[in-house]
């Protein structure tokens, strides 16, 4: 079972509840951080990842909608919430500017693949003449 697998497990309705989700946004947000840091290792490297950017992109999104759900839950007392209120903001600021970098990160590699097409393009439009 992947660290992103257990993270999406129901968590019990036991007296400890506050303490599972406090130990599984901690979980998330250490999964989330290694993304971002293998994201950054493709970049350093100039790779194209167009294409796992689009399916960050979309689980970003959901994954924002999933926590502020979580933080607007209405069968969750005060208290509760209190428990686990900090790595809860924590983990939904990363998300929202993260989310924010994964999307220009896109655009700019979008931009990237057309001068590389251009340019490819006037390469082997001169060799052929």
């Amino acid at each position: 079972m992947t660290g992103v697998q257990t993270c999406a497990l129901p968590i019990s309705k036991t007296k400890d509840r506050p303490r599972q989700t406090h130990d599984k946004l901690d979980d998330f947000l250490l999964i989330y951080d290694e993304l971002n840091d293998n994201i950054d290792t493709y970049v350093d490297r100039k790779d194209d990842i167009r294409k796992p950017l689009k399916v960050i992109i979309d689980a970003d999104t959901e994954f924002q909608a999933k926590l502020r759900a979580l933080k607007d839950a209405p069968d969750v007392s005060p208290e509760e919430t209190n428990r686990y209120e900090f790595i809860l903001t924590n983990a939904i600021e990363t998300l929202d500017s993260s989310g924010g970098d994964h999307r220009k990160l896109l655009a700019e590699q979008v931009e990237a693949a057309k001068h590389r097409r251009k340019s490819d393009a006037k390469t082997s439009g001169s060799k052929s003449e």
